[in-house]
């Protein structure tokens, strides 16, 4: 069949695409001032989708949140209530936000050196040179960053400690979802880019740029106290210091998970990490680290120095070079376990570590799923590539519910494709081109995310999410008309053919489907090594008797019978327990057969018998007795105590430890 046009409803986003393209209107601060002051919102002046934030839409207005840290939109000092107030103008009859809020959010990207990220549409040269920007003290309230930047944060403030963007986070602090890009930070002690201390929590958020300092430095965080917790974060930046140095953290005493860092670290004397300079008494977990680590002693490509702390499922790569006391994985450990965590011995030009396995490059990524060396580490956390990649960490960063590894800072992945630039509010609006720069194009078409535009010479270039493939267009072909809908593209071609990309699912009925091109991934990885246990048919337990949940640690008695069938062995008898912890820490299951019966456990994701197995031991069927010692994140997890022959019955002893 040949068709002769294509077209869709329009939608609203494109609407808007065309009107940030069509601005020309210039805005001066007392502009800005009264079209601010005129918003009135519905919950404040300052809230306009009523979420409880209030909204950072210049500069001027993230300088005033150091005149209100708790984000009530009320300023903390008389001495600050000038300023506040010029960041965040009012009427008589209105108020920044109502007493429901209690944090800010970024409404757009930021940039130090652009004039359109100022109110005033200046750049205050205050905080681009000379010491720069002055870190925000005693952050006690949220910031969600919406996946927003903040770019050319500069701080020269040699021999001043508590340097950063935020420069101490109180426990009550929560940042989210936010990136600083081309950081150029110094300092003395306690030195980051998002924050010099915290003790409050840090998730979705990176660095890129240069942090240097003294003592207790990292690209994100310089020290990360007890109650600290960073996750899913990452840092690009390098970074230098003397001592207590590390490419994420200089010094957790905290919680560090799901995270990673690939700069370059620089170490003058004692404890340099390419994540941690020093964990003590703390826990990381799912995280490594890439980038060359130097120094003098107690250097590790992961951790230099660990004291009575808990890593599970990490590795390093990065050369590791120094005096004493070099560790491809951990420069010196002292009461520290370490488990399925790993350095390469070619890379780190290290063949000893304090902790952790020497693998060869090969050895590291020739696993494509969690099997052999990966035989316990979670899919859902970690995306394992191809038979020539390293592991790498999924996240969810752009909110459409689908966690990737390519939006997570690439890692070696696919990146994502360019981000349309966020709309700017009472400002000058200048056309950013999305994708093809230097291009002509005829007509465009925008989805719910993404944008299609057909060139002069019948290419079709896409930008903005390719979470379904919806913006990598085929490569072939010449077009002459393209249109979207959300979470899909299509084209007409030239020779009348309609050619689609993307998720249609639900679009085309199943007599009537277009002929469909799918966008370029990269090779298919080989399936992923079953578990070494018998093929299982999922059942579920014939009664609630089946599962019990166990409050802390404790010894229980059980008992096999056939009227509670294994959901994981086909045929066993099991016992269920189901346990929750409230933070990372190490657990230990021990379950042993009352008559020589050879024991098998598995630890379930989730409350239930139908969750994904996340580790399973046996003793390699040599004992009645079975074990499993584990690192485990924040969450409900579920152990089946099971035997390895069908059928079996008789009594055991399940022994849970460290919750």
């Amino acid at each position: 069949m040949r068709y002769l046009s294509l077209s869709f409803p329009p939608r609203p986003f494109l609407y808007s695409l065309i009107l940030v393209v069509l601005l020309a209107a210039a805005a001066t601060a007392a502009a800005l001032a009264v079209s601010l002051t005129q918003a009135q919102a519905a919950n404040g002046v300052y809230d306009t989708n009523g979420n409880g934030l209030i909204e950072i839409t210049y500069l001027e207005q993230l300088d005033a949140v150091r005149y209100d840290v708790d984000g009530d939109g009320i300023p903390d000092q008389d001495s600050g209530a000038p300023g506040y107030a010029g960041a965040y103008p009012t009427g008589e009859s209105q108020q920044v936000c109502d007493q429901s809020c209690g944090g800010y959010e970024l409404m757009q990207s930021l940039d130090f050196d652009d004039p359109r990220s100022y109110g005033s549409d200046r750049v205050n040269s205050a905080w681009t040179v000379g010491e720069g920007w002055t870190p925000i003290i005693e952050f006690a309230s949220s910031l969600e960053g919406n996946g927003y930047t903040i770019s050319n944060l500069r701080i020269a403030a040699h021999g001043q400690n508590d340097i950063g963007l935020f420069g101490y986070a109180r426990e009550d602090a929560g940042i989210n979802n936010i990136g600083l890009l081309n950081v150029e930070l110094t300092g003395g002690n306690n030195v980051g880019a998002l924050i010099g201390y915290n003790y409050g929590s840090v998730s979705l958020s990176y660095s890129t740029g240069v942090v240097s300092g003294a003592q207790d430095v990292g690209g994100l965080v310089g020290e990360n106290d007890p109650s600290g917790n960073i996750s899913m974060s990452y840092s690009k930046s390098e970074v230098r210091g003397n001592n207590r140095v590390g490419g994420l953290v200089g010094f957790s005493r905290g919680a560090v998970s799901g995270s990673y860092s690939t700069g370059t670290v620089t170490g003058g004397t004692d404890y340099i990490g390419g994540l941690i300079g020093i964990a003590s008494n703390s826990t990381t977990a799912d995280s490594y680290a890439t980038g060359a680590v130097s120094g003098s002693r107690f250097v590790g490509g992961l951790i230099g120095y660990g004291q009575n702390s808990a890593i599970a499922n990490t590795y390093a790569t990065g050369a590791v070079s120094g005096h004493s006391n070099l560790g491809g994985l951990i420069g010196i450990a002292q009461g520290v376990t370490a488990s399925w965590s790993y350095w390469d011995t070619e890379t780190s030009g290290v063949d000893a570590s304090s902790l952790g396995l020497g693998k060869t490059t090969a050895e590291l990524q020739e696993q494509t799923g969690n099997s052999g060396i990966y035989n316990v580490w979670n899919p859902r956390t970690w995306d394992f590539g191809t038979s020539s990649q390293y592991p790498a960490l999924k996240s969810d960063m752009d909110g459409d519910g689908v966690a990737t590894a390519a939006e997570f800072g690439g890692q070696g992945r696919t990146p994502p494709g360019p981000q349309p630039t966020p709309t700017r509010i009472g400002s000058t609006v200048e056309p950013t081109s999305v994708v093809g720069s230097g291009e002509r194009y005829k007509s465009l078409s925008s989805g719910a995310t993404h944008v299609c535009l057909l060139r002069d010479d019948g290419v079709i270039d896409c930008g903005g999410s390719n979470s379904h493939g919806q913006a990598s267009p085929p490569a072939s072909g010449r077009y002459l008309s393209v249109d979207n809908g959300d979470t899909y593209s299509c084209a007409l071609r030239d020779d009348g053919a309609v050619i689609c990309w993307g998720s249609i699912s639900g679009t085309f009925t199943t007599s009537n489907p277009p002929p469909i091109v799918s966008p370029p991934s990269e090779p298919t990885p080989s399936p992923t090594a079953p578990r070494p246990q018998p093929t299982a048919t999922r059942v579920i337990p014939a009664s609630d008797s089946c599962v019990s949940v166990l409050e802390s640690d404790g010894t229980v008695s059980g008992e096999w019978t056939p009227d509670c069938e294994s959901a994981n062995r086909d045929g066993g008898y099991a016992r269920y327990y189901t346990f929750t912890i409230a933070d990372p820490r190490i657990i230990t299951i021990t379950l042993e057969s009352d008559d020589d019966a050879d024991t098998y456990l598995n630890l379930l994701a989730g409350a239930g018998t139908g969750g994904e197995i996340l580790h399973f031991n046996d003793d390699d069927g040599d004992t009645s007795r079975s074990w499993i010692q584990e690192l485990l994140l924040a969450d409900t997890y579920t152990i089946e105590a099971t035997t390895y022959g069908a059928g079996e019955t008789g009594s055991f002893t399940l022994t849970l430890e460290g919750t």
